[in-house]
Protein backbone atom coordinates (compact mmCIF):
# COMPACT_ATOMS: atom_id res chain seq x y z
CA UNK A 1 0.00 0.00 0.00
CA UNK A 2 1.32 3.22 -0.97
CA UNK A 3 2.20 5.41 2.00
CA UNK A 4 -0.43 8.47 2.22
CA UNK A 5 1.11 11.77 1.06
CA UNK A 6 -1.84 13.88 2.50
CA UNK A 7 -2.92 14.87 6.24
CA UNK A 8 -6.59 14.53 7.25
CA UNK A 9 -8.43 17.14 7.26
CA UNK A 10 -8.24 19.16 10.72
CA UNK A 11 -4.55 18.44 11.24
CA UNK A 12 -2.15 21.36 10.44
CA UNK A 13 -1.28 22.26 7.04
CA UNK A 14 0.71 25.17 5.98
CA UNK A 15 -1.22 27.93 3.24
CA UNK A 16 -1.68 27.21 0.06
CA UNK A 17 -2.91 23.45 0.01
CA UNK A 18 -5.90 21.94 -1.54
CA UNK A 19 -8.68 19.25 -0.34
CA UNK A 20 -9.15 15.96 -2.05
CA UNK A 21 -12.12 13.39 -0.89
CA UNK A 22 -12.25 9.81 -1.20
CA UNK A 23 -15.06 8.74 -4.06
CA UNK A 24 -16.05 5.45 -1.74
CA UNK A 25 -15.56 6.49 2.09
CA UNK A 26 -15.92 10.57 1.28
CA UNK A 27 -13.16 11.15 3.85
CA UNK A 28 -11.09 14.43 3.44
CA UNK A 29 -7.42 15.07 2.68
CA UNK A 30 -5.55 18.07 2.73
CA UNK A 31 -2.90 18.26 -0.08
CA UNK A 32 0.23 20.40 -0.51
CA UNK A 33 1.67 20.76 -4.10
CA UNK A 34 5.43 21.35 -2.46
CA UNK A 35 5.39 18.21 0.29
CA UNK A 36 4.18 15.68 -2.75
CA UNK A 37 7.17 13.12 -3.43
CA UNK A 38 8.09 12.85 -6.77
CA UNK A 39 6.41 10.83 -9.13
CA UNK A 40 3.12 10.16 -7.08
CA UNK A 41 -0.24 10.73 -8.32
CA UNK A 42 -2.41 8.88 -5.69
CA UNK A 43 -2.62 7.12 -2.96
CA UNK A 44 -4.80 4.71 -0.80
CA UNK A 45 -7.52 6.16 1.46
CA UNK A 46 -6.45 5.43 5.55
CA UNK A 47 -10.24 4.77 5.89
CA UNK A 48 -11.14 2.52 3.09
CA UNK A 49 -8.26 1.67 1.30
CA UNK A 50 -9.62 2.49 -2.01
CA UNK A 51 -7.53 4.79 -4.71
CA UNK A 52 -7.38 8.58 -4.21
CA UNK A 53 -6.28 10.14 -7.33
CA UNK A 54 -4.41 13.22 -6.53
CA UNK A 55 -5.44 15.91 -9.12
CA UNK A 56 -4.76 19.69 -7.92
CA UNK A 57 -6.75 22.45 -9.47
CA UNK A 58 -5.09 23.93 -12.66
CA UNK A 59 -4.47 20.13 -13.79
CA UNK A 60 -8.28 19.20 -14.70
CA UNK A 61 -8.71 20.20 -18.38
CA UNK A 62 -12.35 20.61 -19.51
CA UNK A 63 -12.53 19.06 -22.89
CA UNK A 64 -13.59 20.83 -25.95
CA UNK A 65 -17.47 21.05 -26.56
CA UNK A 66 -17.29 19.04 -29.57
CA UNK A 67 -15.27 16.47 -28.33
CA UNK A 68 -16.52 12.97 -28.55
CA UNK A 69 -18.16 11.09 -25.49
CA UNK A 70 -16.85 8.12 -23.83
CA UNK A 71 -19.34 5.66 -21.71
CA UNK A 72 -17.35 4.40 -19.06
CA UNK A 73 -19.23 1.11 -17.17
CA UNK A 74 -17.55 -0.28 -14.67
CA UNK A 75 -17.22 -1.62 -10.67
CA UNK A 76 -14.54 -0.37 -9.24
CA UNK A 77 -14.66 3.87 -8.53
CA UNK A 78 -11.10 4.15 -8.52
CA UNK A 79 -10.59 2.18 -11.84
CA UNK A 80 -13.30 4.29 -13.41
CA UNK A 81 -11.96 7.71 -12.53
CA UNK A 82 -8.70 6.56 -13.51
CA UNK A 83 -10.30 5.69 -16.98
CA UNK A 84 -11.74 9.25 -17.10
CA UNK A 85 -8.76 10.73 -16.19
CA UNK A 86 -6.94 9.20 -19.29
CA UNK A 87 -9.93 10.30 -21.39
CA UNK A 88 -9.60 13.92 -20.41
CA UNK A 89 -6.36 14.23 -20.58
CA UNK A 90 -6.73 13.26 -24.48
CA UNK A 91 -9.54 15.16 -25.03
CA UNK A 92 -12.20 13.02 -24.76
CA UNK A 93 -15.78 13.59 -22.17
CA UNK A 94 -15.91 10.32 -19.87
CA UNK A 95 -19.47 9.53 -18.75
CA UNK A 96 -19.27 6.84 -15.53
CA UNK A 97 -21.66 4.59 -14.26
CA UNK A 98 -21.38 1.63 -11.89
CA UNK A 99 -24.25 -0.62 -13.27
CA UNK A 100 -25.06 -1.97 -16.84
CA UNK A 101 -28.79 -0.63 -15.77
CA UNK A 102 -27.48 3.28 -15.36
CA UNK A 103 -25.68 2.40 -18.51
CA UNK A 104 -28.68 1.43 -20.88
CA UNK A 105 -30.68 4.43 -19.10
CA UNK A 106 -28.03 7.22 -19.90
CA UNK A 107 -27.58 5.55 -23.56
CA UNK A 108 -30.96 5.86 -24.73
CA UNK A 109 -31.28 9.71 -22.89
CA UNK A 110 -28.20 10.78 -24.11
CA UNK A 111 -26.05 8.21 -26.66
CA UNK A 112 -22.41 8.16 -26.20
CA UNK A 113 -20.01 7.72 -29.17
CA UNK A 114 -18.02 4.66 -27.54
CA UNK A 115 -18.96 2.56 -24.75
CA UNK A 116 -16.25 0.66 -22.58
CA UNK A 117 -17.54 -1.69 -20.31
CA UNK A 118 -15.96 -4.68 -17.86
CA UNK A 119 -17.31 -7.96 -19.05
CA UNK A 120 -18.35 -8.44 -15.03
CA UNK A 121 -20.33 -5.83 -13.88
CA UNK A 122 -22.59 -5.63 -10.40
CA UNK A 123 -25.81 -6.12 -12.38
CA UNK A 124 -25.26 -8.18 -15.39
CA UNK A 125 -22.58 -8.84 -17.35
CA UNK A 126 -20.87 -6.19 -20.22
CA UNK A 127 -21.55 -8.29 -23.14
CA UNK A 128 -25.66 -8.39 -21.96
CA UNK A 129 -25.55 -4.40 -21.52
CA UNK A 130 -24.07 -4.49 -25.21
CA UNK A 131 -26.86 -6.34 -26.80
CA UNK A 132 -29.52 -4.57 -24.97
CA UNK A 133 -28.32 -1.45 -25.80
CA UNK A 134 -28.17 -2.49 -29.59
CA UNK A 135 -32.21 -3.26 -28.96
CA UNK A 136 -32.63 0.26 -28.00
CA UNK A 137 -30.77 2.13 -30.58
CA UNK A 138 -31.83 0.40 -33.17
CA UNK A 139 -29.85 0.95 -36.48
CA UNK A 140 -27.67 3.52 -34.57
CA UNK A 141 -24.60 2.09 -34.28
CA UNK A 142 -22.22 3.06 -30.87
CA UNK A 143 -19.10 1.26 -31.06
CA UNK A 144 -18.17 -0.63 -27.93
CA UNK A 145 -14.91 -2.06 -26.03
CA UNK A 146 -15.09 -4.85 -23.01
CA UNK A 147 -12.90 -4.26 -20.54
CA UNK A 148 -10.91 -7.55 -19.91
CA UNK A 149 -9.38 -8.75 -16.24
CA UNK A 150 -5.98 -10.07 -15.97
CA UNK A 151 -6.53 -13.67 -16.94
CA UNK A 152 -10.06 -13.06 -19.57
CA UNK A 153 -7.51 -12.18 -22.83
CA UNK A 154 -6.86 -15.85 -23.74
CA UNK A 155 -10.33 -16.03 -24.72
CA UNK A 156 -11.14 -12.98 -26.61
CA UNK A 157 -7.72 -13.38 -28.70
CA UNK A 158 -8.44 -16.88 -29.79
CA UNK A 159 -11.91 -15.40 -31.12
CA UNK A 160 -11.11 -11.84 -32.45
CA UNK A 161 -13.93 -11.69 -34.87
CA UNK A 162 -16.31 -12.61 -32.31
CA UNK A 163 -15.81 -10.21 -28.80
CA UNK A 164 -19.50 -11.76 -27.21
CA UNK A 165 -20.88 -8.62 -29.83
CA UNK A 166 -18.95 -5.91 -28.60
CA UNK A 167 -16.27 -4.42 -31.49
CA UNK A 168 -12.76 -4.75 -29.85
CA UNK A 169 -11.51 -5.54 -26.72
CA UNK A 170 -8.68 -4.39 -23.62
CA UNK A 171 -6.89 -6.29 -20.86
CA UNK A 172 -7.43 -4.33 -17.93
CA UNK A 173 -3.24 -4.23 -17.63
CA UNK A 174 -2.70 -2.87 -20.89
CA UNK A 175 -5.43 -0.42 -20.45
CA UNK A 176 -3.34 2.60 -20.05
CA UNK A 177 -1.32 2.22 -23.59
CA UNK A 178 -3.96 0.95 -25.55
CA UNK A 179 -7.37 2.76 -24.07
CA UNK A 180 -6.87 5.78 -26.67
CA UNK A 181 -5.58 3.99 -29.56
CA UNK A 182 -8.86 1.35 -29.28
CA UNK A 183 -11.39 3.98 -28.75
CA UNK A 184 -9.95 6.25 -31.93
CA UNK A 185 -9.80 3.18 -34.16
CA UNK A 186 -13.46 2.24 -33.22
CA UNK A 187 -14.60 5.73 -34.10
CA UNK A 188 -12.72 5.52 -37.66
CA UNK A 189 -9.88 7.82 -37.09
CA UNK A 190 -6.36 7.04 -37.27
CA UNK A 191 -4.64 6.18 -34.12
CA UNK A 192 -0.69 7.57 -32.76
CA UNK A 193 0.80 4.87 -35.46
CA UNK A 194 -1.25 6.67 -38.24
CA UNK A 195 -3.38 3.44 -39.33
CA UNK A 196 -6.70 3.20 -40.22
CA UNK A 197 -9.13 1.05 -38.36
CA UNK A 198 -8.79 -2.37 -39.50
CA UNK A 199 -5.33 -1.51 -41.24
CA UNK A 200 -1.76 -2.92 -39.22
CA UNK A 201 -1.33 -5.19 -36.15
CA UNK A 202 -3.94 -4.15 -33.02
CA UNK A 203 -1.45 -3.87 -30.49
CA UNK A 204 -0.17 -0.49 -31.22
CA UNK A 205 2.38 1.31 -28.76
CA UNK A 206 1.56 3.50 -26.12
CA UNK A 207 0.32 7.65 -26.94
CA UNK A 208 3.70 10.06 -26.03
CA UNK A 209 1.00 11.99 -23.25
CA UNK A 210 0.05 8.64 -21.22
CA UNK A 211 1.92 8.78 -18.15
CA UNK A 212 4.54 6.10 -16.53
CA UNK A 213 1.82 5.99 -13.41
CA UNK A 214 -1.09 5.11 -15.11
CA UNK A 215 0.43 1.31 -15.12
CA UNK A 216 1.46 1.11 -11.88
CA UNK A 217 -2.16 2.57 -10.34
CA UNK A 218 -3.94 -0.28 -12.67
CA UNK A 219 -1.83 -2.98 -10.62
CA UNK A 220 -2.49 -0.83 -7.31
CA UNK A 221 -6.24 -1.56 -7.93
CA UNK A 222 -6.11 -5.33 -8.83
CA UNK A 223 -3.55 -5.84 -6.19
CA UNK A 224 -6.08 -4.12 -3.56
CA UNK A 225 -8.90 -5.66 -4.86
CA UNK A 226 -7.18 -9.45 -4.59
CA UNK A 227 -6.34 -8.73 -0.99
CA UNK A 228 -9.87 -7.82 0.04
CA UNK A 229 -11.31 -10.53 -1.35
CA UNK A 230 -8.69 -12.72 0.40
CA UNK A 231 -8.43 -17.01 0.41
CA UNK A 232 -11.59 -17.48 2.37
CA UNK A 233 -14.05 -15.98 0.22
CA UNK A 234 -12.11 -17.29 -2.61
CA UNK A 235 -12.73 -20.81 -1.04
CA UNK A 236 -15.90 -20.27 -0.56
CA UNK A 237 -17.05 -19.21 -4.13
CA UNK A 238 -14.97 -22.33 -5.00
CA UNK A 239 -17.42 -24.63 -2.87
CA UNK A 240 -20.71 -22.94 -2.78
CA UNK A 241 -20.81 -22.25 -6.67
CA UNK A 242 -18.96 -24.83 -8.96
CA UNK A 243 -21.09 -26.32 -11.20
CA UNK A 244 -19.57 -28.52 -14.05
CA UNK A 245 -21.03 -29.03 -17.12
CA UNK A 246 -19.34 -31.08 -19.61
CA UNK A 247 -15.94 -29.24 -19.17
CA UNK A 248 -17.24 -25.95 -19.03
CA UNK A 249 -17.05 -24.54 -15.46
CA UNK A 250 -20.73 -22.51 -14.97
CA UNK A 251 -20.52 -20.26 -11.41
CA UNK A 252 -24.27 -18.97 -9.75
CA UNK A 253 -23.11 -15.74 -8.97
CA UNK A 254 -26.60 -15.36 -6.97
CA UNK A 255 -25.12 -17.74 -4.38
CA UNK A 256 -22.62 -15.31 -3.29
CA UNK A 257 -24.94 -12.90 -2.38
CA UNK A 258 -23.90 -9.79 -4.61
CA UNK A 259 -21.23 -9.26 -7.18
CA UNK A 260 -18.25 -10.52 -7.31
CA UNK A 261 -15.35 -8.04 -8.27
CA UNK A 262 -13.12 -9.02 -11.85
CA UNK A 263 -10.24 -10.08 -9.61
CA UNK A 264 -12.37 -12.59 -8.22
CA UNK A 265 -13.20 -14.10 -11.71
CA UNK A 266 -9.76 -13.81 -12.42
CA UNK A 267 -8.63 -16.14 -9.55
CA UNK A 268 -11.28 -18.46 -10.48
CA UNK A 269 -10.71 -18.63 -13.89
CA UNK A 270 -6.61 -18.55 -13.14
CA UNK A 271 -7.70 -21.68 -11.06
CA UNK A 272 -9.52 -23.93 -13.55
CA UNK A 273 -7.70 -23.35 -16.78
CA UNK A 274 -9.15 -21.72 -20.01
CA UNK A 275 -12.29 -22.44 -21.24
CA UNK A 276 -14.06 -21.10 -18.43
CA UNK A 277 -17.28 -18.66 -18.94
CA UNK A 278 -19.18 -17.12 -15.98
CA UNK A 279 -22.47 -16.51 -16.23
CA UNK A 280 -25.87 -15.01 -13.81
CA UNK A 281 -28.54 -17.35 -13.66
CA UNK A 282 -30.59 -14.41 -12.15
CA UNK A 283 -31.24 -13.47 -15.61
CA UNK A 284 -33.41 -14.60 -18.18
CA UNK A 285 -31.89 -16.67 -20.96
CA UNK A 286 -29.20 -17.91 -18.72
CA UNK A 287 -29.80 -21.15 -18.64
CA UNK A 288 -30.09 -23.79 -21.44
CA UNK A 289 -29.30 -21.72 -24.13
CA UNK A 290 -25.97 -19.76 -23.16
CA UNK A 291 -25.23 -23.32 -22.01
CA UNK A 292 -25.53 -25.09 -24.99
CA UNK A 293 -23.81 -22.40 -27.00
CA UNK A 294 -20.85 -22.76 -24.70
CA UNK A 295 -20.95 -25.97 -25.14
CA UNK A 296 -20.81 -25.96 -29.03
CA UNK A 297 -17.88 -23.26 -28.33
CA UNK A 298 -15.78 -25.85 -26.29
CA UNK A 299 -16.54 -28.45 -29.25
Amino acid sequence: MKETPGKEMGASFAEGSHVLKCSLCDKLYRIHPDKLPPGVSSFNCRKCGSLVPIVLPGEEQAPPEDALTVLVVVNEQALGHLIVRILQRNGFKGQLVYTGAEGLQLMSSQPPDVVLSSVVLSDMLGYEMIDRMRETLGETHVPSILLASLHHGTRYKRAPTSLYGADDYIERHHLPDMLINKIRRCVGGKDDSGDAPGSGPQAVGPPADLAVDDRREIEDIHQKTLQQIGEPFEEDVRRMCRIIVGDIALYNEDAIRGSVPDAALALIKDDLGEGVMLLKTRFPGYGGSYETALREEML
